[in-house]
């Protein structure tokens, strides 16, 4: 559409059988939370990792592609160093 920029994170999770196949862009996360066996506390276990430019991985691969980080925004603005659709 005319004048659309705006972009979007997102997460994916995909069982097949046995498999848990799990995929993200920018800071959407994945957890997986199940009860422990000793008590009805329930345990968060992370399985996926933000996209953000405090990563260094993502920083250089940020700066390696001609991008900047400063103060921890891409081009001075952006939370998130990979999303889907956006023009900038």
């Amino acid at each position: 559409a005319a004048g659309w920029k705006n972009g979007t994170t997102c997460v994916l999770a995909l069982l097949q059988g046995h498999v848990l196949h799990v995929a993200n862009a920018g800071d959407s996360e994945c957890v997986l939370f199940r009860r422990a066996a000793a008590s009805d506390k329930l345990e968060a276990t992370p399985l996926s990792v933000k996209h953000t430019p405090a990563l260094e991985a993502e920083k250089e691969r940020v700066e390696k592609a001609g991008g900047h980080i400063v103060n921890g925004r891409l081009f001075y603005q952006l939370a998130v160093v990979r999303s889907l659709g956006d023009a900038e």
